[in-house]
């Protein structure tokens, strides 16, 4: 067993100075992380005492390989790039026809009227039907490094260390996740950090690597491929999350091993599953079924709801593949002779503080601030936050008013400075758009001010609001009504007139 990345307080604070410099360089500000580090700390402290106290637990050298559903589909877009983009529909049939030598990069068939011998370098052979050089390289590349890519080889790593989950989508490999350090769902990292379910899952690079959104001072180890690791409260089960960039069945089985050595030091578990109960039919035939909003897994031969096993925290941030994902079927494994009845549970993510004030929550997914600093140092595009169509003041969507007369959002400042409420009918509108009526001594909007002059005795039913006159109340209740639907035939006419 190779380990490194001790937890000793010295080596605590070289760690947070690299984190603090990489959050600097990928998202524009000065953090502040001590309450960060520490709730992480404490988090992750059962699986640092299981490494022996290390950060990262490193095992051997070893291979993965693509499964063959990936096989196909890489095989598949890259002969549709070929027909469509190079427009090059002779080289797509001779590929299609030798996918079975693809990935041994050897041809096994020649239809065509080229003398290609069998056993020739496939890729080679792209040259008797593309004549431009330049096509024909990019052509060449392309499928170098799909077949290149069909086996991966690595060190296997199984980590809770903070460079790692700031560097779960950064690599030199050409893939990527929306949790990279510029990605949509940035703030899972941190979220990551604070549960005590998640640890990282990678083959990792011989050397250290200058990674995109980390700064060049800060090297750390690039991630031929990577998947997350979510323990139940008990450790007596354990899911796979989405595999990146490419699934494979071995990868699952070669993790089993290490992960029951290094860190479960148990063994009587099952093997993984991915059998889920997704879809529902009715007896009755004529009637279809349909899917069900959360699928069933099942557990030491129990059924159990999938949301209730796993559980986003209600302030994380993260994209749960187990719990979103539409193209991925979660694997699972679990410990034999569990207690029967008894629903495990795996509790994902977790409140994380903000990374400039350290005083309230982070609050939106592609960022690491809280609201109040968010709208003071950051970029999010999020949905949370929005402009004033006044001032272009930057506010949470929370704190707008609507003005229904313009269409117009504007926030409190603005509110305050350019907006008055309609007396009468309780509307907000701009103070351009207020009269002052001096017969009733109030401030109205043009609508209710020119209904009130054309029909006195009875103002019409502005925006749900209706008056009654006096008379009308003294009246019996036959001739309220007869006058009252009187009033508004008449008031209605008028209108149209």
């Amino acid at each position: 067993m190779i380990v490194n990345a001790k937890s000793s307080p010295e080596n605590i604070k070289f760690i947070q100075e690299q984190f603090n410099q990489v959050i600097s360089y990928s998202q524009g500000f000065n953090p502040h992380t001590n309450k960060l580090f520490e709730k992480w700390f404490e988090a992750k402290r059962d699986f640092i005492e299981a490494w022996d106290g290390h950060l990262i637990y490193e095992g051997p050298k070893v291979t993965f390989e693509l499964s063959k559903k990936d096989r196909d589909t890489r095989l598949d877009e890259f002969i549709d790039n070929i027909a469509m983009t190079y427009n090059n529909e002779a080289l797509a049939i001779f590929i299609h026809e030798n996918r079975d030598g693809f990935f041994n990069n050897r041809v096994i068939v020649n239809k065509t009227e080229f003398k290609i011998p069998e056993g020739m370098k496939l890729v080679k052979a792209f040259k008797f039907f593309e004549t431009d050089e330049i096509a024909l390289k990019d052509i060449q590349t392309q499928a170098s490094m799909i077949i290149q890519e069909d086996k991966i080889e690595g060190t296997l790593c199984f980590s809770v260390h903070p460079l790692d989950f700031l560097s779960v989508s950064e690599n030199t490999y050409n893939w990527r996740s929306c949790h990279a350090l510029d990605g949509d769902y940035r703030a899972g990292n941190i979220s990551y950090m604070m549960d005590k379910a998640t640890i990282v899952c990678y083959l990792r690079g011989a050397e250290n690597a200058e990674l995109p959104n980390f700064p060049g001072s800060v090297r750390w180890n690039s991630k031929k491929w990577r998947m997350l690791l979510y323990f139940s409260d008990k450790w007596d089960v354990i899911f796979a999350g989405r595999q990146y960039p490419f699934f494979s069945d071995s990868a699952l089985d070669v993790v089993k091993t290490h992960l029951l050595n290094s860190t479960i030091k148990s063994y009587n578990w099952s093997f993984w599953h991915d059998d889920q109960i997704s879809r529902f039919n009715y007896k009755d035939k004529n009637i279809d079924g349909g899917s069900l909003m959360y699928p069933y897994v099942i557990i030491s031969n129990e059924i159990m709801k999938l949301n209730e096993v796993v559980e986003d925290d209600d302030k994380s941030l993260q994209f749960n593949d187990l719990l979103r994902s539409s193209c991925y079927s979660p694997y699972y494994m679990f410990k034999h002779y569990r207690p029967i009845g008894e629903i495990p549970h795996i509790h994902v993510g977790g409140e994380a503080p903000c990374l400039h004030c350290e005083g309230d929550c982070v609050v939106v997914s592609d960022s690491m601030l809280c609201e109040s600093c968010e709208l003071e140092f950051g970029q999010s595009e999020s949905e949370h936050f929005a402009y004033c169509d006044c001032c272009d003041r930057r506010v949470a969507v929370t704190d707008l008013h609507y003005i229904a007369s313009t269409g117009s959002a504007v926030c409190e400042w603005c509110y305050q400075d350019r907006v008055t409420r309609c007396e009468c009918c309780g509307g907000d509108f701009f103070n351009d758009e207020i009269i002052f009526d001096k017969p009733t001594h109030s401030y109205r909007c043009q609508s209710c001010a020119t209904r009130r002059r054309a029909y006195p005795t009875f103002s019409s039913a502005v925006h749900g609001v209706y008056y009654r006159p006096e008379e009308i109340v003294e009246a019996t209740p036959a001739e309220n009504v007869q006058r009252l639907r009187q009033w508004i035939d008449d008031f209605f006419e008028e209108e149209n007139d």
